[in-house]
C-alpha cells in the first residue's frame, strides 16, 4: 500500500509553463484589463442597471471583449510561453473557436453572469465577481487548451 501511495505521488507533475501562463493571463487581464475595462469603457454605455443598458455592456462583452481581447489574449500568453509565434498562438485560437467550441462555452457561462454582474453586483464588486466566476472558466479553459 506505501508503494502504491509512492507511485501515486511521482504521477502528479506541476506543469510550471502552463501554471505559469494562467498566472499572467490570471493577473494582467483579469486583473488589470477588467479593471479598466469595467471602470471605464463600458460605463460609457450608460451607467444604470435598467435592461437596455445591461444588455449593450453584455453584447459589448460578449461579442467583441470576449473574442477579440479576452480569450486571444490567453491563447498569446500561452503561445509565447510555448516559442510559439505570435500568428501560430491565433491559429490555435481560431481552430479551437471552430472544432472545440470555445467561444460559445464562454457565451453559456458569461452571458447570464454578466447579465448578473451589471444589474445585480455593485460597481465596486464587479471587477471581484467576475474574478471569481473566471476561476471556474480558467479550469475550463485549461481543459481545452491542454490538448491543443
Amino acid at each position: 500500500m506505501h508503494d502504491t501511495a509512492i507511485a501515486n505521488k511521482k504521477k502528479f507533475k506541476i506543469d510550471l509553463r502552463r501554471s505559469a501562463m494562467f498566472l499572467i493571463y490570471g493577473g494582467l487581464y483579469q486583473g488589470c484589463a477588467n479593471e479598466f475595462l469595467y471602470n471605464s469603457v463600458l460605463p460609457r454605455l450608460g451607467t444604470g442597471t435598467d435592461w437596455r443598458t445591461v444588455g449593450k455592456k453584455v453584447a459589448a462583452d460578449a461579442f467583441g471583449i470576449v473574442p477579440f481581447l479576452c480569450i486571444p489574449t490567453a491563447y498569446l500568453v500561452k503561445g509565447l510561453l510555448l516559442g510559439r509565434s505570435v500568428r501560430d498562438s491565433y491559429s490555435n485560437y481560431w481552430s479551437d473557436v471552430v472544432n472545440k467550441g470555445v467561444l460559445f462555452k464562454n457565451w453559456m457561462i458569461f452571458i447570464p453572469v454578466q447579465c448578473l454582474t451589471f444589474s445585480v453586483i455593485p460597481e465596486h464588486f464587479r471587477v471581484s465577481f467576475v474574478a471569481c466566476v473566471s476561476f471556474f472558466w480558467m479550469i475550463i479553459l485549461s481543459c481545452i487548451l491542454s490538448s491543443s
